[in-house]
């Protein structure tokens, strides 16, 4: 596992974490405006949206690059439309979307076929246009309270996948 950030203190504050955890973690002081962090199956972005548009145009430049998956947040909920397109433009499906008060986050996936993510606005399959799951469109974002509300009535908690993107 490799961890980087920019800011020295959150670096040194990873390595501790991991060593009193007994986690293996690589961590590493990096400038994403130098340039996209090393090719990983799996990325983990808490970071503000101009970072993240600029993650995603790097993406974009360098497909080679781009991660399986990819979870972005640290966006504020009026952010994540043009976020979600920008990754798209990028060759990233939205996958799911979460809300939590004015905050949220993105689960995206590579696609690799060559087909193109779209809003499900304007999907044309015969463009070979990938749609979101049910769920992830423009106004229909389920919140972590949902999510609570329906373990609770039904019993049934979310996905594992799900609860990874709580933070």
């Amino acid at each position: 596992m490799r961890a980087v950030d920019f800011d020295p203190l959150a670096v040194a504050a990873a390595r501790a974490n991991a060593a009193v955890n007994g986690v293996e973690v690589v961590v590493a002081r990096e400038d994403l405006r130098d340039g996209p962090p090393a090719p990983s199956p799996m990325v983990l972005a808490n970071l503000l949206r101009p970072l993240l548009l600029l993650y995603a145009s790097q993406l974009a430049a360098a497909p080679r690059a781009a991660p399986e998956v990819l979870v972005a947040s640290g966006l504020l909920r009026g952010e994540a439309d043009e976020v979600a397109a920008a990754f798209a433009r990028a060759g990233f499906a939205e996958r799911e979307r979460r809300a939590h008060g004015e905050w949220a986050g993105l689960v995206l996936s590579a696609l690799r076929d060559g087909s193109r993510a779209v809003p499900t606005s304007s999907w044309n399959p015969s463009a070979g246009d990938v749609a979101p799951p049910p769920g992830t469109a423009r106004g229909s974002v389920r919140t972590w309270e949902e999510d609570a509300r329906h373990e609770r009535t039904s019993g049934q908690p979310p996905s594992d996948r799900t609860r990874s993107t709580r933070g």
